[in-house]
């Protein structure tokens, strides 16, 4: 059997790297089983970000398929289609070389392009029926646009994987998904942060005595309470840096910044690299994420390699746990306010006695072992199924 994992997201975009371990961690698994992997890509970035460049294709897009996808709303467009049998040129791509499942490692669209090959979706969150109430996730159709997906995409999905048990509970009550179709397959600390862990520090972002919020300037980022609490701090050595791009948000925080007059404590810089962002985590008191969504994210991951503080939504804490962990209630800036001056207050606290008190179940290896050997079951499942209609 040949299965084939594709990357739809840029490196550099949200979740972009996880997209990319969780298409290593696949072929691993694969490869396990004997059965025969590859991966695609549609971007030349991603195919440059994997060491081994051997593991990867790429698949050169097509406004062809762009416009089937688009054609396929309407009834009297998809009877056509079925009536001559269309295959698109992606799917014929993956026919070529004789693809038996497909994996995408984020919610692509591209899964829809496929008329007769199976597929496994990954599904990050689905925030815009948790957190209905912001733009980023109503505005210019964006609400329309992922349920018309959803509702189609999950149903002819042969197996959903999610990176928590709770989303996994979400879609199987917003979109009616049986449980058996849904696999938990937890997210795991980015591999190069060992790498860049020991590395020299780049004088330009050397900073002493300050908190980290690495998140894209979106409006559920949530950045308006935790400014709130900071004005409060009468400490003012203790900085807070916040980097990301902006997603439209960014002029109203410079306004609240002003507003509160933190500007000389507050450092905003934009799009950090990797090399450069974990160099931040390294010299950092801790990360302060008061995100509204979830129910995972990355750089609470990234902050525990690192054995920073952990300040986070009390609503996502079934990841952590420990003295560094600080649950927050994000829509309070006391209760931001209060984490970060007992924080400051412990001068202990700075640096770690015990590493291993704060790595919580979620991303400890019995979980990340058990989900492998499910996925395992459900790819063996899947072999056995197509040996109906497969007979090569």
């Amino acid at each position: 059997m040949k299965i084939a994992i594709y990357i739809d997201t840029l490196p550099f975009s949200g979740g972009g790297i996880q997209s990319i371990n969780y298409a290593i961690r696949f072929d691993k698994v694969i490869k396990s089983l004997g059965f025969e992997s590859f991966i695609v890509t549609d971007n030349l970035e991603t195919f440059n970000t994997l060491e081994d460049t051997t593991l990867i294709q790429v698949y050169k897009k097509s406004y062809l398929d762009f416009i089937y996808y688009n054609l396929s709303d309407f009834r009297i467009f998809r009877f056509f289609f079925k009536k001559i049998k269309y295959l698109t040129r992606f799917e014929k791509f993956f026919k070529r070389k004789n693809t038996d499942l497909i994996i995408f490692t984020s919610p692509s669209s591209k899964c829809l392009y496929l008329n007769s090959i199976n597929y496994i979706l990954c599904v990050w969150d689905i925030c815009h029926r948790n957190n209905l109430e912001f733009n980023e996730v109503k505005e210019n159709l964006e609400f329309e646009i992922r349920e018309d997906f959803y509702n189609v995409a999950l149903k002819k999905a042969y197996l959903i994987i999610c990176d928590t048990k709770e989303l996994c509970s979400d879609l199987s009550f917003y979109y009616r998904i049986k449980k058996d179709r849904l696999i938990t397959f937890p997210f795991e600390i980015n591999q190069k942060l060992k790498i860049y862990k020991n590395k020299k520090f780049n004088k330009k972002y050397i900073y002493q005595n300050y908190f980290i919020y690495p998140a894209q300037f979106w409006s559920h980022k949530n950045h308006f309470y935790l400014l709130e609490a900071f004005k409060k701090i009468k400490d003012k050595k203790v900085k807070l840096i916040l980097c990301g791009s902006d997603k439209g948000m960014l002029k109203n925080i410079e306004g609240y910044i002003n507003k509160f007059n933190l500007n000389k404590n507050i450092l905003i810089l934009d799009y950090v690299k990797d090399e450069d962002l974990f160099q931040l985590y390294e010299n950092c008191i801790g990360l302060i994420m008061p995100t509204l969504f979830g129910y995972s994210n990355i750089p609470p991951l990234e902050a525990w390699y690192f054995d920073k503080h952990v300040v986070y939504n009390e609503n996502f804490t079934s990841f952590f746990k420990g003295s560094k962990f600080h649950p927050i209630n994000p829509l309070d800036s006391e209760s931001i306010y209060r984490v970060i001056k007992k924080i400051l207050n412990d001068k202990n606290n700075y640096k770690t006695k015990n590493v291993k008190e704060n790595i919580n179940y979620s991303f400890n290896n019995k979980l990340i072992i058990s989900s492998t050997k499910e996925l395992k079951i459900k790819i063996n499942k899947f072999y056995k199924l197509q040996k109906c209609w497969n007979y090569e």
